[in-house]
C-alpha cells in the first residue's frame, strides 16, 4: 500500500498528540481486559489487593510516612498498542520508501554494482532448490496461495549463521545493494500488507497454516513478522559481508559513497520496523500472556532492534570520516538511548557525540524522557508521550505501564490524612494525569496493583 513516508520528519511528526497517548479502541480495550480476567496470575496481586483496602479503611494507626515504598512487582497487565487510527491496518504506511531514493532499486544504480556480490535475485536459486527438498523448507509466504508450489520472486534469502571460520558466502549466493534494496522494499510493503483473500472474499488453500488464521486469508501480524525479521536479518547479514569490501577471494572492492548512504538507509528501515512490531505486537508477549503463551518475543525483537542501531552508528561513524553526513542519524541516536537501560552508558554515548548532533531537537527529546523516566516524574512523562514523534511515541510506551503503575503506587502511600487514611482521587483526574483513556481503565489498572480504593470517585 502507498501512504505517508515513514523517513524524515514528517513521520517524526506522527499522530496528534492526544492520539498517541491514548490507550487502545474499545474493542482492543474489551479483549484485552478478558484476557486478563481469564488468566489467573501469580499470587502477588492477590496479597497486595488485600492490604490496600485495609489501609483505605484507615486500619492501622501506622503513620503513612514510615511506610517504605511499595513498587509493582507483578506482570504488568493491560498491555496494548496505544490508539493510531490507521497505523495498525497499514504498517507498511510507515515504511515505504521516498520518490527521491526509488531509483536505488535499478540495475546500475551505482557505479560499482552496489558490491561485489553476483546475486540478481531476491533469492539464490541453488538455495531455493535446497529448501524445495526439505519439508517446510519453502515457507508458507513464499507460495502460491492457487497451487501451493514456490513463487520465485517471492523466495527470499533466509538467514544463516556464518560457519566455523566465519566464511563468507562466494558471490554468487550474495546480492548486490541495489537487489538488497529491493528484498527490503518488498518485504516492508508486499508481505507486510499481505492480504491473500479472492475478489469474491474467499480464502485460498495456501498456505496451510491459513486454517489457523483468525481471519481467512489475512494472515496474522505476528506471522508476517516472524518471516520478515528472519529475511531482514540475511539482508543486514550481507550488508556487513560487502560494506568492507573484502571479497571472498581476498581482493578489494569497497562500497562506493551512493551503496553505501543506501545501505544505511536499509538498516534506519529494518530498525523502523523493529520498532513498530515491539509497539503493535506488545499485547502478544510475555507481559500479557505468561511464558507459555506468549507469541512474541519482545526481548529478542529488542535485541535485534539494539544491535541493528549499534551497527547503524558505526556506519554514520564511517560516513562522517569520509565528509559524508546522514540526515537521519540524530533520530536514530535518540532511539538508541530510549532502549538503553543503563543511564551511564546514555551519559556516555552523548559525551562521544559532536556538538550539533547533542543539541538536536531528537536527542534533547530523548534525554528528556529519560530524565522523566528515572526521575519517575509520571506527570512529564504522559505530556511528552503526547508530544512525541510516532516512532519516539511506540519506544516510549514499553515504558507506560511501569510509569503508571509506579505513579499509582506512589499517590496510595502518599495521598493519606493525619489518621492514615487513604484520599480519594477522582477517577478523571487520574485518566487526565496518567494518559489513560476512560476512568474505567484506570479502575481496572488500579485493582490489579490492589489500589482500588485510592480510585474510587
Amino acid at each position: 500500500g502507498g501512504g505517508a513516508s515513514a523517513f524524515g520528519e514528517a513521520a517524526q511528526a506522527g499522530p496528534k498528540p492526544s492520539e498517541v497517548a491514548k490507550p487502545a479502541k474499545a474493542a482492543a480495550s474489551s479483549s484485552k481486559k478478558a484476557k486478563a480476567k481469564q488468566q489467573a496470575g501469580p499470587a502477588q496481586p492477590k496479597k497486595a489487593a488485600k492490604k490496600a483496602p485495609a489501609a483505605a479503611a484507615g486500619a492501622g494507626p501506622a503513620a503513612p510516612a514510615k511506610a517504605p515504598v511499595s513498587l509493582p512487582t507483578t506482570p504488568v497487565k493491560f498491555v496494548a498498542p496505544v490508539d493510531v487510527p490507521g497505523r495498525q491496518l497499514e504498517l507498511g504506511t510507515d515504511l515505504q520508501v521516498p520518490p527521491d531514493e526509488a531509483a536505488w532499486a535499478e540495475e546500475g544504480a551505482f557505479g560499482d554494482g552496489g558490491g561485489w556480490g553476483t546475486c540478481q535475485t531476491f533469492c539464490p536459486h541453488e538455495e531455493i532448490a535446497q529448501r524445495q527438498e526439505e519439508i517446510g523448507g519453502i515457507h508458507g509466504f513464499e507460495v502460491d496461495p492457487e497451487t501451493g508450489e514456490a513463487r520465485l520472486e517471492w523466495c527470499c534469502t533466509q538467514f544463516h549463521r556464518l560457519a566455523a571460520g566465519n566464511a563468507i558466502p562466494p558471490p554468487e549466493r550474495v546480492r548486490p545493494i541495489p537487489v538488497l534494496w529491493r528484498v527490503v522494499t518488498f518485504l516492508l510493503s508486499d508481505v507486510l500488507e499481505r492480504d491473500y483473500r479472492r475478489p469474491d472474499g474467499s480464502a485460498p488453500p495456501f498456505p496451510k497454516a491459513s486454517a489457523t488464521w483468525p481471519e481467512p486469508g489475512v494472515p496474522p501480524l505476528i506471522d508476517r513478522y516472524n518471516f520478515i525479521r528472519d529475511r531482514l536479518r540475511a539482508v543486514r547479514q550481507e550488508i556487513q559481508q560487502q560494506w568492507s569490501g573484502r571479497t571472498p577471494d581476498g581482493d578489494y572492492r569497497p562500497l562506493s559513497a551512493p551503496a553505501k548512504l543506501c545501505a544505511v538507509r536499509m538498516f534506519e528501515r529494518c530498525a523502523r520496523f523493529h520498532i513498530l512490531a515491539e509497539h503493535h505486537l506488545c499485547d502478544l508477549g510475555v507481559r500479557n500472556l505468561g511464558l507459555d503463551d506468549a507469541k512474541f518475543d519482545a526481548k529478542m525483537n529488542m535485541e535485534q532492534l539494539s544491535k541493528t542501531i549499534v551497527t547503524l552508528n558505526e556506519h554514520y561513524k564511517d560516513l562522517a570520516r569520509e565528509g559524508l553526513a546522514c540526515p537521519y542519524e540524530a533520530e536514530f541516536l535518540s532511539y538508541n538511548m530510549l532502549i538503553e537501560s543503563d543511564t551511564s552508558l546514555v551519559l556516555s554515548m552523548m559525551a562521544q557525540m559532536d556538538a550539533p548532533l547533542r543539541r538536536s531537537a531528537h536527542v534533547r527529546f530523548a534525554l528528556d524522557v529519560l530524565l522523566a523516566r528515572e526521575t519517575c516524574d509520571y506527570t512529564a512523562f504522559v505530556r511528552l508521550l503526547g508530544s512525541a514523534g510516532f516512532f519516539t511515541a511506540c519506544l516510549m510506551h514499553r515504558f507506560l505501564e511501569r510509569v503508571r503503575a509506579d505513579a499509582l503506587v506512589r499517590m496510595g502511600l502518599a495521598l493519606r490524612d493525619s489518621a492514615g487514611r487513604a484520599l480519594e482521587m477522582p477517577l478523571d483526574e487520574l485518566t487526565g494525569r496518567l494518559g489513560f483513556g476512560s476512568s474505567e481503565e484506570v479502575r481496572e489498572f488500579a485493582e490489579h496493583y490492589g489500589l482500588a480504593a485510592t480510585a474510587q470517585t
